[in-house]
């Protein structure tokens, strides 16, 4: 009936919209954007991933920074950008 295709269509569409290769290509525009802010704002190039691991290499301050998420919808990827 009307559930059985609904539940059939929610997972078609799940399935579809959320594999691992499409969140693992979300999760790197992420951190692009996150990687392009930093070194807007600061004016260095961001932390590499093994330094930003490593609490003894990054101040307080550039953790706050990494960590902010973006002020405008320039510095985030579209899926984050608000909708117009």
């Amino acid at each position: 009936g009307t559930l059985s295709r609904l539940r059939t269509n929610a997972r078609r569409d799940f399935e579809t919209l959320y594999t691992a290769d499409r969140n693992y290509q979300t999760l790197m525009r992420v951190y692009a954007a996150a990687a392009a802010r930093y070194t807007r704002d600061t004016g260095r190039p961001a932390p590499s991933a093994a330094a930003a691991s490593n609490a003894d290499t990054a101040s307080d301050a550039d953790r706050r920074s990494a960590a902010s998420p973006p002020t405008d919808a320039a510095a985030a990827p579209p899926e984050l950008s608000p909708a117009t």
